[in-house]
This record gives C-alpha cells, sequence and structure tokens, in this order.
C-alpha cells in the first residue's frame, strides 16, 4: 500500500504541478472566487499526498497555529450559539484557510524557486491588468469589451465588481521584492522597468475611483519610504511625479475629480447631500461631520449598538446583515427605505457588513472576538518598529512582508467584510512567506 502510494506520488511530483498551481493562483484571484478557492483545494490534496512520505517536513509556525485553532473553536461555538436564527454555514469551514497557508508555506520551503514563480505571476498579472485598466479608462471598455461599471470607475478584468484597486494595493508590496533585489544586483534596466510597472499601478488605483484604495496606497508609500531607506530618494520623485499626474488627471476628469474630492468631502461634512439625506436618525443630523459618509456612519452606530447589547461575545459570526433591521440596533429611526437595496433596509443602519474589520468583530463577535485582531495588530506594529529601530543588519524581505499585513489591517479606514473568503485568501497569502526558511529575494 505504502509503495503504490510512493509510486503515485512520484508520479504526480513528476508533473510539478504546485509550481502551476502557484503560477496560476494571482490569476485565479482576478477571474474568480471559485477557481481561486479550487486552486487552493488542490494545492492542499497534493500537500496531503505528498507531506507524510517527506521525513523533514515543515511544520508550519506552532503559535500561529494555536492562535488560528482558538480564533477558530471561538468563532465555532460562537456561531452555534447565536442570539438570532440566521444562516452563516461558511463558518463552519472557515479552518480550510490555516491548510491553504500551509500547504503554501510547505511547497515554497520544499522547492527552491517556487516564490520567484509567485513574484513572475504577480509581475505579470500586474502588466496585464495595469494596460488593460488603461485602455478601459480611455475608450470606457476593457479589451474583452467589459465596460467600465460607471463613469467615474475603472474596474479591468472584474468587470462589475469594482475590487481592481482593492486587488492592486494588496498585492502592490511583492513588486517591491524584485526592485530591492534588482537594486542590489545593479541590474539597472530591469529595476526601472519594474518601477515604472509600480508607477502605473498607483496610477491605476487612483483612476479606479477606489477611494478607500486610494487611500491606503498613499499610506502603503508612505511606509516604503520609511522604511525602504536605499530607495527614499527615488521614492520622493516617484512621488513627486505622480502628485503632479494625478493633479493633471483630476483637472481633465471632471467625473473622478467629483468622485474622489468633492464626493468624499461632502459626504463628511455635508449633511444635507443627497447621499446623506433621507435616511437620517434625528439624533445623528445633530453631528457636525460624519465617519466617511452618512451611510458609514450608521453601519457603524448599528455595529456599536449591537456592541453595547452583548459586548463580551457579539451576536454572532456574520449576524450584522441580518440583525442591522432590528429596532434595537439599527441608527436610522426613520422610515424611508433605501431604494437601492431590498427588504427594506436602511441606509444608515443596513449592509452586509459594517464595512469595517473592528467594528465587524466588536459587533458580531465582542470583546473576546475583537481582542483576537488587535492583538495580531499590536504585534505586527511592534515587529514594523523593532525593524525600524534594528541597529544590525535590516531584513528588507520581512520589511516588505509587514507591508502587506499593515496595509491589509489598517483600522481607519472602511474595509470589506471580514468573513469574505476573497479578502480573507488574500490578506493571509503573504503569512506563507513570513516564516520561509530560505527564499531567493534579498
Amino acid at each position: 500500500m505504502v509503495s503504490k502510494k510512493l509510486q503515485l506520488k512520484k508520479y504526480i511530483d513528476s508533473f510539478f504541478l504546485e509550481r502551476y498551481i502557484v503560477f496560476f493562483l494571482p490569476f485565479a484571484i482576478v477571474l474568480s472566487k471559485f477557481f481561486l478557492e479550487l486552486s487552493l483545494i488542490t494545492l492542499f490534496l497534493l500537500f496531503l499526498l505528498h507531506a507524510p512520505l517527506k521525513k523533514n517536513i515543515y511544520i508550519f509556525h506552532k503559535k500561529i497555529f494555536l492562535f488560528f485553532t482558538l480564533f477558530y473553536f471561538y468563532l465555532l461555538i460562537r456561531y452555534f450559539f447565536r442570539n438570532a436564527d440566521y444562516d452563516a454555514f461558511s463558518i463552519i469551514f472557515y479552518f480550510r484557510y490555516y491548510f491553504y497557508i500551509l500547504s503554501l508555506y510547505y511547497f515554497f520551503n520544499l522547492r527552491k524557486n517556487l516564490f520567484s514563480v509567485f513574484i513572475k505571476s504577480i509581475i505579470i498579472v500586474f502588466s496585464i491588468l495595469v494596460v488593460d485598466a488603461i485602455f478601459q479608462y480611455i475608450f470606457g471598455f476593457n479589451i474583452i469589451n467589459y465596460l467600465k461599471p460607471s463613469i467615474d470607475r475603472v474596474s479591468s478584468f472584474f468587470g462589475k465588481e469594482s475590487i481592481l484597486g482593492s486587488f492592486l494595493v494588496r498585492f502592490l508590496p511583492f513588486l517591491y521584492l524584485p526592485l530591492l533585489l534588482y537594486e542590489q544586483k545593479k541590474n539597472s534596466l530591469k529595476f526601472y522597468l519594474l518601477f515604472f510597472l509600480i508607477f502605473l499601478t498607483n496610477i491605476v488605483i487612483f483612476i479606479s475611483g477606489e477611494r478607500t484604495s486610494f487611500a491606503l496606497m498613499i499610506l502603503l508609500n508612505l511606509y516604503m519610504f520609511l522604511m525602504l531607506p536605499n530607495l527614499r530618494r527615488k521614492i520622493i520623485i516617484f512621488f513627486s511625479t505622480f502628485l503632479i499626474l494625478i493633479g493633471l488627471i483630476l483637472f481633465l476628469d471632471h467625473n473622478l475629480k467629483n468622485r474622489i474630492i468633492d464626493k468624499t468631502y461632502n459626504e463628511i461634512t455635508n449633511l444635507n447631500i443627497v447621499s446623506n439625506t433621507g435616511y437620517l436618525d434625528p439624533n445623528l443630523k445633530t453631528l457636525k461631520f460624519y465617519i466617511y459618509s452618512g451611510a458609514h456612519n450608521g453601519y457603524y452606530v448599528t455595529a456599536y449598538n449591537m456592541f453595547v447589547d452583548n459586548f463580551l461575545f457579539g451576536q454572532g459570526p456574520g449576524s450584522f446583515r441580518y440583525l442591522c433591521k432590528e429596532e434595537k440596533f439599527k441608527a436610522a429611526k426613520e422610515t424611508t427605505k433605501n431604494i437601492y437595496l431590498k427588504d427594506g433596509y436602511y441606509n444608515l443602519s443596513c449592509s452586509t457588513h459594517p464595512h469595517n474589520y473592528y467594528f465587524q468583530l466588536l459587533a458580531e463577535t465582542g470583546l473576546i472576538g475583537f481582542l483576537f485582531i488587535i492583538y495580531i495588530f499590536g504585534v505586527l506594529i511592534v515587529n514594523i518598529l523593532r525593524e525600524y529601530f534594528a541597529s544590525k543588519k535590516m531584513n528588507l524581505f520581512k520589511r516588505v512582508i509587514y507591508c502587506t499585513f499593515f496595509v491589509n489591517l489598517w483600522p481607519l479606514f472602511p474595509t470589506g467584510n471580514f468573513f469574505s473568503n476573497w479578502l480573507i485568501i488574500i490578506s493571509i497569502i503573504p503569512l506563507s512567506f513570513l516564516f520561509l526558511k530560505k527564499n531567493d529575494y534579498i
């Protein structure tokens, strides 16, 4: 039996399937959630076939395993003992994310050049998306005839899902790894070509019209300026050029200017514009400004009300979308409905999630669940500061990887759904690189 399994393993190894899966992974993220999950499930099955027959098997970081297990079982218990009857069945399969990362970590350690394959794939995907997005911005449709989702947004191959900027800003730090390598090897041609791609990526994030992604991009550039001292001079030149170019774009493109500048300012400070009226709680009308917008402000108030109702355990994972309509939770008390949403959702109370990880965990998992993410962010900040003030040789690889977590966990901007499989996967993929025993970069 063992010999047959060994023969099967050798036969599968001869195809280097994990190499193709890792190369395809960035493409899968763009194509669909189905292809993304399918790729990682296949990689995990290869891991199950391969790992038990490997004598010196790499064991993923034990503290991370313990931390993830505690968080998973807390979510599971809280779901089964939730306060209301709603369906969030996907929580039960939350454990799969650990095995995805374990599989990536295992093969990245096992195959010497696999990390290089992943980086090359990201460069190819970014190049395609950048060219296609600029084409769509100019002509109103992309190379496969996807129309712009609206006159002030660009989405490229993501179609009606306006997440192009979100994807680019979360994977942009990976481009800095080969950039630093080229800089060390004095390969000026590859360095400047890649630097130009990073520059164009920043432009595409801006023209995507995703305001949170644009804000995260500025934060990312500030982080890189502080943490990569050997690139500071080039980053200053790059960012100065970038500011001049986006200033020109805003001057020529009134629709984009209206979304990025005017709409943002008005939604925060002007309580009487269309998007902030008709759904207001009288108590909210007394505010001098909103947190990002009237809608966001309402989501946060609703999430806070859920937290106060059960501050220790919250209402249960995935519960916000089902409970935000309840009278005791919702921020908007008026009866006017949001015409864009079904089931009588209130613009300032209800959505599928509160649009912020931290508010979401407070509302759905209470103080106990909230402490998990606060602990992660706290450990991250400590490690970043430790690297920044390091007196010995800098670990540039870790500095770049830390940036991916910094962007994903930044608490002061709106976010997606904490339990969205797409967001979870692209947020935790960098974990598989953080503890690599060796890498091809810097």
